[in-house]
């Protein structure tokens, strides 16, 4: 396990993925070569040395559709990893506001209970504190839902990042 954080995670993969972009960029760029030289093989007559060409062209594709597909697994798990900031950052905000609106709801309730209020300060105190129960109540609410799209989203992430790194180089 790391302690980076999720946009920490986010950039290292997309450093990787344009890692593999530049890789697949090369072996695409040796293939068209390779078929170049098989051509002037065929030409010449040479037909195994051309075969070999073509074989080794075929093979450098492979390598580079492989690349790019790291790539791709490497971009998704990046965004994946911002989607988890976002969430994480939305989260403590919205779990700093539960706590403010509990907090307002609190002091209001304190205010009911101390009893020293007239009827229209009563009124305002019992406002305050059912709209303030209320609203920390949708807060946490949000807060929870954000973390648990915090966690698929890392958990898409990790995926991603298997189905790369399985893919090798």
């Amino acid at each position: 396990m790391t302690d980076d954080t999720p946009q920490e995670m986010a950039q290292a993969d997309l450093a990787e993925a344009q890692r593999e972009v530049g890789e697949a960029q090369t072996m695409f760029t040796l293939a068209s070569g390779l078929d170049a030289t098989a051509q002037v093989m065929d030409t010449l007559g040479f037909d195994e040395a051309a075969d070999g060409a073509h074989e080794a062209a075929t093979a450098a594709r492979m390598a580079g559709a492989t690349d790019a597909i790291q790539a791709m697994d490497w971009m998704t798990a990046a965004a994946q990893w911002g989607s988890v900031a976002d969430d994480l950052k939305q989260e403590s905000e919205a779990t700093g506001g539960a706590y403010a609106a509990g907090g307002r709801a609190v002091k209001a309730e304190d205010a009911l209970a101390a009893g020293d209020l007239d009827e229209a300060a009563r009124t305002a105190a019992a406002v305050e504190a059912a709209r303030s129960r209320a609203e920390e109540g949708v807060l946490h609410k949000r807060a929870d839902d954000l973390a648990g799209s915090a966690s698929e989203a890392a958990q898409a992430a990790a995926m991603a990042e298997r189905a790369a790194r399985q893919l090798g180089d």
